[in-house]
């Protein structure tokens, strides 16, 4: 199947501070690399394809539409920018690698770089928790969602987080009555509140 690009560098543009001056060469080579280790980590192998297939034959209806624009390209702006900025600070060449520097500007720290991707990273996992919230409530609608057999990659259904461990709705614990019933007797006044 030819590369199907789910964004382009307009949308970068228009929802993250990615500025116009980006060698969208770079943009393109992050949106690749988004798709292929977090867009099919968490839709799988032929949700992702069937996707690719709808929005090259421009046939995207239905709940597809919804994902798609709704769900996947949020995520995937940010999976994106995460990978671009690496590229935007490290310039590789025959002169080995380098650091980039522009006039009136001064090199970001190490502290402000981390603190931009780790921006970057939870903005990402929030949508992607979004989409697999909404792919486990509406996956009768879209069946590919759970159709991976063999070689083909099955969708995550969890999205981590520095601080701890996000369940998709379907996952919760509070869904399990044995882990309801345990929180109960651990922390009765919250679970009193919370669930009366």
């Amino acid at each position: 199947m030819a590369e199907v690009l789910f964004i382009t560098p307009a949308d970068l543009y228009k929802y993250t501070p990615l500025t116009e001056q980006v060698d969208q060469t770079l943009i393109q080579g992050a949106t690749v690399l988004a798709q292929d280790k977090y867009a099919e980590a968490y839709l799988g192998s032929d949700l992702l394809n069937a996707l690719k297939t709808r929005v090259e034959n421009d046939t995207l209806t239905g709940a597809y539409e919804t994902l798609f624009y709704d769900y996947l390209q949020k995520a995937l702006v940010w999976w994106t920018v995460m990978e671009l900025i690496p590229s935007l600070v490290v310039k590789m060449d025959n002169g080995g690698l380098t650091i980039r520097q522009g006039e009136d500007f001064t090199t970001a720290t190490q502290t402000e770089f981390k603190a931009v991707k780790d921006n970057a990273m939870n903005n990402a996992q929030m949508y992607t928790k979004r989409m697999v919230d909404w792919l486990c409530h509406n996956n009768a609608s879209v069946p590919e969602y759970n159709t991976n057999t063999d070689n083909e990659i099955s969708p995550k259904k969890q999205v981590y987080s520095e601080n701890g461990m996000y369940f998709s709705s379907g996952n919760t614990a509070m869904s399990n009555p044995l882990l309801r019933s345990r929180h109960a007797l651990d922390f009765p006044e919250l679970y009193r509140r919370y669930y009366p």
